[in-house]
């Protein structure tokens, strides 16, 4: 085997596996230059490797342990008891982005920004477990701008905080999410990644009281602002609000240690103008505003009958609902006021 091609495997390897942590590292931050072409035998090997890696990433990241209802009187269950098991397709765009990986991506240049079609799972899946492993190495600087992953809409679930550094989500690339597959046919990865993305959206909120810069922190809430309005509007056509879960939870957490307001503001410069501040303010409270944007459904879900068409969905959708509920809804409007109270007392002291 040639030594590309074992740099090739070894990669696709440590994309799931803690021990190849350090080897992974290496690949991503050194650039290796590549064949045009691999072996027939190392190309069966990556495929099978991929096929594999991704179900480990899968259990790395808690998602063998979620368990959801589902709306079609199916019952509780894992999700691959519950789902059709899907085979996991692997195009050339996941070579083409392995091969990016190996040969440039630590330099943030705008040409070595990358721009893909992504359109299989098993693809989809790996271009979100290698934002994953950029973000976790430091070396997302030209991921960050690139298409492939600022068109990912699991990319920007996962990791709105990090790809909005590079400018807000825009109505452009909002446009190009897809969240219709991800809450029909990709429907069972979703629930597989409700637990790693609600530690991530937790670890977003949390992140906010350490933002400094003004600017980001309003691209930031405007990205999750756009990314959960969208998401929210199409779960609700496909009735699968069960699948915010994920930001019922992380909500629902930080609310549970009653944060003062000044929290999510508090590193931000006291010399900011006005404006700024009152932007960054407002923007650090988007997933709050966001759950509560949701509620006049959830109120007409609570309101069916035992005997009504929705009622074993609106069963559902509460379950998910009552970690948050109405009490983390009266907290969290009391924290948006009183953030608000600090835009007019910052005005007053401007």
């Amino acid at each position: 085997m040639a030594q590309s091609e074992y740099e090739l495997l070894s990669l696709a390897q440590g994309l799931w596996l803690c021990s190849s942590a350090r080897l992974t590292e290496s690949l991503i931050r050194e650039p290796r230059k590549q064949p045009p072409n691999y072996s027939p035998q190392a190309l069966a090997l990556l495929r099978d490797t991929l096929a594999k890696g991704v179900v480990v990433g899968l259990a790395r990241q808690g998602g063998v342990r979620a368990r959801f209802n589902r709306p079609t009187g199916t019952g509780a269950g894992y999700w691959w008891q519950r789902n059709p098991v899907q085979r996991l397709e692997f195009t050339e765009q996941a070579m083409s982005l392995l091969r990016w990986i190996l040969e440039s991506v630590p330099q943030p240049a705008a040409a070595n920004r990358l721009d893909l079609c992504i359109r299989e799972t098993g693809d989809a899946l790996l271009l979100y477990f290698v934002y994953a492993r950029l973000v976790e190495h430091e070396c997302h600087g030209a991921a960050v701008s690139s298409p492939a992953f600022r068109h990912s809409a699991l990319c920007w679930l996962g990791y709105c905080d990090s790809l909005a550094k590079a400018g807000p989500l825009s109505i452009e690339e909002l446009d190009r999410l897809d969240f219709e597959i991800l809450l029909d046919e990709q429907a069972w990865l979703f629930e597989a990644l409700q637990r790693p993305l609600t530690r991530r959206w937790l670890g977003i909120e949390t992140g906010k009281s350490q933002i400094d810069d003004p600017v980001y922190m309003t691209d930031l809430g405007v990205s999750q602002a756009r990314l959960l309005e969208r998401l929210a509007d199409a779960a609700a056509r496909h009735k699968r609000l069960d699948l915010l879960s994920f930001v019922f939870q992380a909500g629902a957490r930080i609310l549970r240690n009653r944060p003062d307001p000044e929290y999510w503001v508090k590193n931000l410069p006291q010399t900011l103008a006005l404006e700024q501040y009152t932007d960054a303010a407002r923007a650090s409270m988007a997933l709050f505003e966001a759950v509560e944007a949701c509620y006049p459904v959830i109120e007409d879900l609570a309101a069916a009958r035992f005997f009504d068409e929705e009622y074993e969905y609106s069963q559902l959708v509460l379950k998910h609902w009552q970690v948050y509920g109405e009490r983390g809804l009266e907290q969290a409007r009391s924290l948006i006021s009183q953030v608000s109270a600090l835009d007019r007392l910052a005005g007053e002291s401007a």
